[in-house]
């Protein structure tokens, strides 16, 4: 596997164990499958090069997922610019043909570039969003690939601009404790300040929004998360079953001042609201003496109070986005400072507390005006 290590690797429970596989597809060599047994990823099979092997032109892209309510993940290949689009399914030593469209003119075919899997309605069997000049969902039913909701044509898709902007992304995954992926709309771009969560109607004709970051009730922000970088950069976004027996959670990841923030979020009720989980910490919290410290309120729009539980507080520190000192004072064994942060710009600081002794607290502050 080492030697495959620059490889795109599709995810997918192909022989239906309840445990996932990584299929790896170098491009220029080789497709192979591989198990993760006893403590290590094994091989199990692979194309070995085999120009003739039926999987091999459909190398350009593939997407996983249930298809037709096996049990077994199937794999969605494309044959890219111009050729056929095939499933495959695993048999237990190979993977096999299991449907095509023969090069046809199929409804499907234009969407094979850019789709999305997913459970969207529930019943057991993955579907694809298709994204083109339309965006339209296809269930696999009676042996093929059927139309089902589309935009046909309408430049929104619930309140989004479609076709989507560059900088947005856009996620699958049970968010939620019921049986349906719900669709995830993530701005990344600068002055980023909406997030929504949609699943589909019960009758299929349309979305139905769960949940949303809006900048109208000054809430453009995922909890403590804001959308907008403020200084940072290379957002980063993904849906991850990080429980056993749970809905997905949100990952982000930021970088700022040379460091990554990665925080997780669940959706929760009441109105799946998005809060923060305890399961990943920010790099900012790493010291000893964070427990002494507390800063609050956090996010603020102003005011910050910075209280010690052992009166030690000897120097603050405030940094910006950048990494650069906009604020810092010496004090003399103090319990309680308080900080008028009102005329900063919104944006995420650094704060670094210390005492006598050297040790030193590091917190996140969300400045949210």
């Amino acid at each position: 596997m080492l030697g495959l290590r620059t490889t795109i690797y599709k995810v997918g429970d192909y022989d239906g164990d309840g445990k996932d596989e990584l299929l790896g597809n170098d491009n220029n060599g080789w497709t192979t499958l591989f198990k993760f047994t006893n403590g290590n990823w094994q091989w199990v099979w692979s194309d070995n090069g085999n120009a003739s092997d039926p999987i091999r032109p459909y190398k350009d892209k593939f997407y996983a997922g249930d298809f037709n309510s096996d049990g077994k993940d199937e794999l969605f290949g494309c044959d890219l610019p111009n050729g056929w689009i095939t499933t495959f399914k695993w048999n237990d030593s190979n993977f096999i043909w299991d449907w095509s469209d023969y090069g046809s003119n199929h409804a499907i075919r234009q969407y094979r570039t850019n789709m999305l899997p997913g459970d969207f309605d529930g019943d057991d069997k993955v579907e694809v969003l298709g994204f083109d000049g339309w965006l339209t969902l296809f269930h696999f039913d009676n042996g093929n690939w059927q139309c089902g909701w589309s935009t046909t044509g309408a430049n929104n898709f619930n309140g989004w601009t479609y076709p989507p902007l560059t900088t947005d992304r856009i996620l699958a995954g049970n968010l939620e404790s019921d049986n349906k992926n719900e669709l995830f709309f993530l701005p990344t771009h600068s002055t980023a300040a909406w997030a929504t969560t949609i699943d589909l109607r019960n009758d299929q004709n349309g979305w139905n929004w769960n949940w949303s970051a809006n900048p109208q009730y000054c809430v453009p922000s995922i909890d403590d998360w804001p959308l907008a970088a403020n200084g940072g950069s290379n957002t980063k976004y993904y849906l991850v079953k990080a429980k056993l027996n749970e809905p997905k959670y949100l990952l982000v990841m930021r970088k700022s001042c040379s460091n990554y923030l990665i925080n997780m979020y669940k959706s929760s009720s009441p109105n799946n609201k998005m809060t923060k989980q305890n399961i990943i910490a920010d790099n900012f919290n790493s010291s000893e003496y964070d427990n002494d410290i507390s800063a609050f309120p956090n996010p603020t729009n102003r005011e910050i109070q910075i209280l010690s539980a052992k009166s030690d507080l000897t120097y603050i520190d405030v940094l910006d986005p950048r990494g650069q000192s906009i604020y810092n004072a010496k004090y003399s064994s103090q319990q309680k400072v308080e900080m008028d942060l009102s005329k900063y710009p919104t944006g995420i600081y650094i704060l670094k507390v210390s005492n006598a002794q050297n040790l030193v607290s590091i917190h996140k502050i969300i400045l949210n005006k």
